[in-house]
């Protein structure tokens, strides 16, 4: 056995071989979450800053585009090579982003012990491991011919504002395909980032990239906006495409920001009432906002869209202060793109034994926000991208934050990744308004569900 580096501790003390934070391909491939993104956390030190690390997650994460701005696709991504180079590819690909696993065949386990990145284990044929994996993860890398991401995803394929983005490339990443959610779910854009790393060249089909055309869907998508008549997308999008003008009732600052350079086709307007176009665009504040003009002959024309309604997952201190709560919080909404406000906060959901804290329940009854727990199994039941070794030391719970926000929304994904202050961690979730979980340790503190 040759061994090269500081293997030993400098006071002589044993081999870092049998410390539980080594890790070669086979202890990775079987490990426990904390260990595997323990591993990922170590490779991250090498990142450049320009990557992005800044916990914004999810397919729907990127400020509204403008002709300075560079954006990174900063959601949960899986990567599916299937032979060795594939997997070389798949190694470089991954080390750039915050949060990227390889899904690795058995065959290809010897290939595993040379890389740096976090991995699993592929057991099973390659459709079994998509179908199992299609909602935990906002991207799906496959570094393979595209017949067989095809024949893969075909069977999951649901709605484009549902589906995760998907891209495939070839095995040395010469060519980087958008192939399924270009815009909502941010394949295009997570397409263009790869080519960036392989050195390759992106292939993007919609015809709004093609032209150098603004797409409302991807617009939105960039905002953390939810589109609540999808169905509407196609007719915006011809409307542009065509070159007719098109009436936005947005605020200014989105306004200026994004349309400038097409002012001749694009108005914008104060209110919904005042679009007059074949075809239109409507920001409203809230979700429910929209019963307003559901049904209304004008709603088939305008594409409207709101602020999801978020669940922010929260772990604190004992005795934690109010204002350290407020000051935490208000933190993480800044960081998302939207303006994001306390208003928009449907609930906060953390551990049950946390909705004793006085702070926190005074903080929702305050400003009128549910408060629910939820029990270390339930939370044990996500899988996080970022465990905290501490809170399983202590409470045996794998992670308290980012777990809570996704029970709380009842989602396998957040909007935004863990964030640390000296006394609170955030996390956040778009809700589901078509299952919200009922924990039988809620809190009933602010506004009911």
């Amino acid at each position: 056995m040759i061994i090269i580096g500081e293997v030993l501790r400098k006071e002589g003390g044993n081999s870092c071989l049998y410390s539980p934070s080594f890790s070669h391909s086979y202890r990775a491939g079987i490990s426990s979450p904390d260990s595997r993104h323990q591993l990922k956390a170590n490779a991250q030190s090498s990142i450049p800053a320009s990557c992005g690390t800044d916990g914004i997650a999810g397919k729907n994460t990127l400020s509204a585009p403008s002709s300075h701005e560079k954006y990174s696709f900063r959601g949960r991504i899986a990567l599916l090579p299937v032979t060795d180079q594939g997997f070389r590819t798949a190694s470089s690909i991954a080390e750039k982003f915050e949060c990227a696993e390889i899904y690795v065949p058995e065959s290809l386990q010897v290939c595993a012990n040379f890389s740096h990145t976090v991995f699993r284990i592929r057991r099973g044929s390659l459709a079994e491991t998509v179908k199992n994996i299609w909602n935990r993860y906002d991207g799906l890398v496959f570094i393979c011919a595209s017949g067989i991401a095809v024949r893969a995803i075909a069977p999951l394929c649901g709605s484009k504002t549902q589906d995760p983005a998907v891209i495939v490339c070839d095995e040395e990443g010469k060519y980087v395909v958008s192939l399924l959610s270009g815009h909502i779910g941010g394949a295009n854009l997570l397409a263009r980032q790869t080519a960036e790393l392989t050195g390759g060249q992106a292939v993007l089909s919609t015809a709004s990239d093609c032209r150098n055309l603004p797409a409302l869907d991807d617009i939105a998508a960039r905002n953390l906006w939810r589109i609540l008549n999808p169905e509407v997308i196609g007719k915006t999008a011809q409307s542009i495409l065509s070159g007719q003008k098109l009436d936005l009732a947005v605020p200014e600052r989105i306004f200026s920001r994004v349309f400038a350079s097409f002012s001749k086709q694009f108005r914008r307007v104060d209110s919904v009432q005042d679009i007059r176009s074949e075809t239109g665009f409507a920001l409203l504040k809230t979700q429910k906002d929209f019963q307003n003009f559901k049904g209304k002959p004008f709603s088939e024309k305008i594409l409207f869209a709101a602020p999801p309604d978020i669940v922010l997952g929260i772990g604190c201190r004992k005795g934690v202060s109010e204002q350290q709560i407020e000051t935490a919080l208000k933190t993480a909404l800044q960081k998302l793109p939207g303006s994001f406000e306390i208003k928009n906060i449907a609930r906060i959901a953390t551990a049950d034994f946390k909705c004793s804290e006085v702070a926190l329940k005074a903080f929702c009854s305050r400003h009128n926000i549910e408060l629910c727990g939820f029990s270390a199994d339930e939370l044990n039941l996500k899988d996080v991208p970022h465990p905290s070794p501490k809170a399983w030391e202590h409470f045996g719970i794998h992670s308290v934050c980012e777990a809570a926000a996704m029970a709380g929304a009842h989602t396998e994904k957040l909007i935004l990744f863990k964030q640390k202050t000296d006394s609170v961690t955030v996390a956040a979730a778009e809700l589901h308004h078509n299952h919200i979980p009922n924990s039988p340790s809620s809190e009933k503190s602010g506004k009911e569900s």
